[in-house]
């Protein structure tokens, strides 16, 4: 994993944390996915066989629901040469679109609540760009309605605890379970805090120090929010230990002036065993250029919408994407 930026056997780089691209939801249904295509059918069988859930994949906004798979599938665009693949792209805008329309009823409901958030997001308002916060929700996603399918980056065994897990044992019954997401790719991790040393840097003795500090057992041991650790020494302790969490999140509505607590539940052994095997598994790193996932995203609110087809999209970003991958 350290490796996945060595070229002409020097490593040019080293993440010092990673994510997994994730889903998170009812074993019935994320049992069944393995790519993109498999993905999108069983969104679409839980939208059939639960109607009352208006909110299956959370697609308020094109961007914001699209930004939670581009991990799981960016890498699979890249040709050879360094430019992508416009078949896969465009298959990636027709999997958005078909994955958007599962919502309609939501928007359709808050439509002036949703003609709001888009005016915001295209003002430049939002608060977040695609690719600034991608973590994977959980247990009060699905409690309170607010996704069926939560689907992002897992980033690291508190969010694991506190965002997915937390109030399984209180709010859903058995069968839920997350899943490291295989979209147009497989094995797929997410490197974060990705650190070097410039060949022209003025004290390189001083900045691989640094480095060799970053990545040891007395930083990687603090809980810094990116991500798992890339020692191995600290991230098979966090395998071995059983963990009190002591932390619980409250969400409520000010319009029903009610609140629901959740309780932070550390990953048991056998969930702690199966990431073993995930990571042990992750050999791809996911795109991590913010201007191709910025310009995939250009194209993905007329894509959803039907101003242009999935191909058009593609050749759209295409257009600008390989000039700028060929400089």
């Amino acid at each position: 994993m350290t490796n996945c930026y060595a070229q002409d056997g020097k490593v040019c780089a080293v993440p010092t944390t990673f994510a997994i691209p994730a889903m998170y939801g009812a074993e019935k249904y994320v049992s069944q996915i393995h790519d993109l295509d498999s993905l999108v059918a069983a969104a679409k069988q839980a939208k059939q066989e639960n109607p009352d859930r208006e909110r299956i994949v959370n697609a308020m906004y094109p961007i914001t629901m699209a930004d939670l798979y581009y991990d799981s599938c960016s890498a699979a665009w890249v040709n050879p040469d360094g430019t992508l693949d416009a078949e896969k792209l465009a298959a990636f805008y027709a999997a958005m679109k078909e994955l958007y329309a599962l919502d309609e009823d939501f928007r359709q409901v808050n439509a002036e609540w949703m003609a709001e958030f888009a005016e915001e997001y295209e003002n430049g308002e939002y608060f977040f760009a695609p690719g600034d916060y991608t973590g994977l929700g959980g247990v009060a996603y699905i409690y309170g309605d607010i996704c069926y399918l939560p689907t992002g980056t897992l980033d690291g065994m508190y969010a694991w605890s506190s965002r997915v897990l937390a109030g399984e044992k209180d709010y859903l019954s058995v069968g839920y379970r997350t899943i490291p997401l295989s979209g147009q790719a497989s094995n797929v991790f997410l490197p974060r805090r990705i650190m070097g040393i410039l060949a022209t840097a003025a004290h390189p003795q001083a900045a691989e120090t640094f480095l060799t500090f970053m990545l040891s057992d007395a930083v990687q041991a603090k809980d810094l929010t990116t991500g798992f650790p890339v020692n191995q020494v600290t991230f098979q302790r966090e395998l071995s230990e059983d963990r009190y969490v002591d932390s619980v999140i409250t969400t409520g509505s000010a319009v029903q002036g009610t609140s629901v607590s959740y309780s932070a539940q550390w990953p048991n052994t056998a969930q702690r065993q199966q990431l073993k095997g995930w990571v042990e598994a992750l050999t791809t790193p996911a795109l991590t250029d913010r201007t191709i996932r910025s310009k995939v995203m250009d194209q993905m609110v007329d894509c959803c919408n039907g101003v242009i087809t999935p191909e058009q999209a593609a050749d759209a970003a295409l257009r600008s994407l390989n000039l700028y991958l060929s400089e």
